[in-house]
């Protein structure tokens, strides 16, 4: 079994997780092949944000950052790599988190949190939701 850790609230949060593919700990399968891997938690426990590397079936990926707000079991995307390196290493999850904490610290009143819908593209959305919320 390995381990996702993450700062969550100046404590270090540790989330024991199934191994799965070549990722760290939680995997799953996404609309038309794709399969999302979540990398890292961080930020804070009402709005923890998750790094996933999401690898699409033509070969392609895209490295993001989610920060989900426990209180409404909303999401929102913050910073993303459309291109990453891979192996996704721990320096390119630190650049995103500071991209991604830019983000927030300028401009956390104008992100719009979306909905977790039945559409299919959410469905790796509430999974993230349930997993760093507890629900």
């Amino acid at each position: 079994m390995k381990s996702v850790y993450g700062l969550i609230a100046g404590a270090l949060l540790v989330l024991p997780m199934t191994a799965s593919g070549d990722g760290q700990g939680f995997s799953m399968a996404g609309p038309n092949g794709s399969t999302y891997e979540l990398m890292r938690i961080h930020g804070s426990v009402e709005r923890p944000v998750v790094s996933l590397l999401i690898t699409r079936a033509d070969g392609g990926a895209t490295l993001m950052d989610q920060m989900t707000d426990c209180a409404s079991g909303q999401y929102v995307y913050l910073a993303m790599d459309h291109a990453p390196e891979l192996p996704v290493t721990p320096e390119a999850l630190d650049q995103l988190a500071q991209y991604s904490s830019n983000i927030v610290s300028s401009s956390l009143r104008a992100l719009t949190f979306t909905p977790i819908t039945d559409d299919p593209y959410d469905a790796p959305m509430a999974a993230v939701r349930d997993l760093v919320c507890g629900a």
